[in-house]
């Protein structure tokens, strides 16, 4: 007689009916159950990544060397723009948004940077985002390298002002600050756009 074998468990059964049986009783619950599990699973991990991250912010304010100020001590917000080539780059994904407690972009206001207390300087926000900015490299998220060679540099300029170094840069409020890499003249980083929101979005 044939016999029939559960793929799995390896019971036998002496007909195809009485293992469909077997199978919707025993293993159905099973993946049922391991559904379950696994969606628990996954909704713990988030919770668990969310608590972490404020953890970590207020570990980094209260270690940092800064004196940065009490969550919620000021709101202020700056017009932000990164130029790569001669394009820009957008932050209007939610891997951007509200990575850190301290300085964040919000929807729906993807080209504003906001700070929510006072002395945090835009480093902050760039590890945040995992960004490493130097003086002469821009290193993304997805680790995408914009580094000066003879053609091609990195500049920073805060409501049209070049400067040095904008890791450190403490912002004020409605700032407009501008990251440019590529080849472009001074001219035409002049005509370069960037949005008038940061009023908008501290009044919210």
């Amino acid at each position: 007689m044939k016999k029939y074998i559960c793929k799995f468990c390896g019971k036998k059964f002496d007909s195809e009916q009485a293992l469909a049986q077997h199978t919707k009783a025993k293993h159905e619950a099973e993946k049922e159950i391991k559904k379950i599990s696994l969606k628990s699973f996954i909704w713990y991990l988030i919770f668990g990544l969310l608590v972490f991250g404020l953890i970590y912010s207020i570990y980094f304010v209260i270690t940092s060397p800064l004196k940065i100020g009490p969550l919620g001590s000021q709101h202020i917000c700056a017009d932000f723009a990164v130029y790569i080539n001669g394009k820009p780059y957008f932050f209007n994904h939610s891997y951007f948004l509200n990575r850190n407690a301290y300085i964040n972009i919000q929807s729906p206001y993807y080209s504003v940077i906001q700070m929510h207390a006072t002395n945090v300087p835009l480093d902050i926000f760039f590890r945040s985002i995992k960004w490493k900015v130097s003086n002469d490299c821009l290193i993304l998220h997805t680790g995408e390298k914009y580094c000066n060679n003879k053609t091609h540099t990195l500049k920073f300029y805060v409501n049209g002002e070049k400067v040095e170094n904008i890791s450190n840069y403490i912002f004020k409020n409605l700032d407009k600050i501008l990251i440019v890499y590529g080849s472009e003249s001074e001219e035409e980083i002049k005509n370069m756009n960037i949005t008038d929101l940061a009023w908008k979005a501290c009044s919210v």
